[in-house]
């Protein structure tokens, strides 16, 4: 999806910033695991949505290639006026043609560090949960209409049609872009808390290691306690153990 520059140069950051996050949708992509794409599969898509049909069912070069290709086509981005397009870190998504693809059309990548897209991710935040409360309801109303019927993948293009605009609205899309702080540019949106999970794998920049302090103990604490038929022991609460530096 379009959204503002945060890691446009100064020149065009204004630029982008000016124009702000217009809340614009661009049509889904369908990826079906199969090996050859058939027009059918798409009845009932959302109108001038794409699909491609790799044997693995997951995305590729090829496959990104042919999304960017149509973003640009829906957006008609510049080099005076840049659109951010936010990804995540998947393979296909960071290799040189695709890439090269992107700075020749006015579109800017960037992509999400890794386990943050819940908090990062516009869609992810604001948009993809009450859409999968519609799909899911929308899909138990196929059901009903046609019993002893499963659903085929070729059946998933329509239900999605039905319900695509009722959750990927103008509104929505502006709401996921202010939740995370991407616009407004807020970057003191989250909290000092939101942090704590990252604590285990925040390696130091050093590779000097504190040594571990073993616990001490009492010598005439324990003689003690061993005369009355137990033994002291001091707990010692630690938190989770930090990750080791990268070799």
């Amino acid at each position: 999806m379009a959204s503002t520059g945060l890691l446009a140069p100064a020149a065009l950051r204004f630029r982008v910033r000016r124009r702000g996050a217009f809340g614009n949708l661009v049509p889904p992509m369908f990826i079906y695991p199969r090996v050859h794409f058939k027009n059918h599969m798409l009845t009932g898509a959302p109108t001038v949505s794409i699909a491609g049909a790799p044997p693995t069912g997951w995305s590729n070069q090829r496959l990104f290639g042919d999304y960017l290709q149509h973003f640009f086509a829906c957006e008609r981005p510049c080099k005076e006026d840049l659109v951010l397009l936010i990804l995540d870190n998947f393979e296909s998504h960071l290799l040189i043609p695709a890439i090269n693809m992107a700075k020749e059309n006015g579109i800017l990548l960037l992509t999400l560090p890794p386990h943050t897209s819940r908090k990062l991710e516009p869609l992810d935040c604001t948009v993809f949960g009450p859409y999968k409360t519609y799909y899911n309801a929308c899909l138990n109303d196929w059901i009903l209409s046609n019993p002893g019927k499963p659903v085929a993948m070729y059946s998933v293009a329509g239900i999605i049609g039905k319900i695509f605009s009722k959750e990927f609205t103008k509104h929505s899309i502006e709401k996921s872009f202010h939740v995370t702080g991407i616009y407004p540019l807020n970057a003191s949106i989250f909290g000092e808390d939101e942090f704590l999970s990252s604590y285990v794998t925040d390696r130091p920049y050093s590779r000097v290691t504190e040594p571990a302090i073993a616990p001490s103990s009492s010598k005439d604490d324990n003689e003690e306690g061993a005369s009355a038929g137990f033994v002291k022991v001091s707990p010692e609460i630690r938190p989770f153990p930090k990750a080791g530096p990268k070799k």
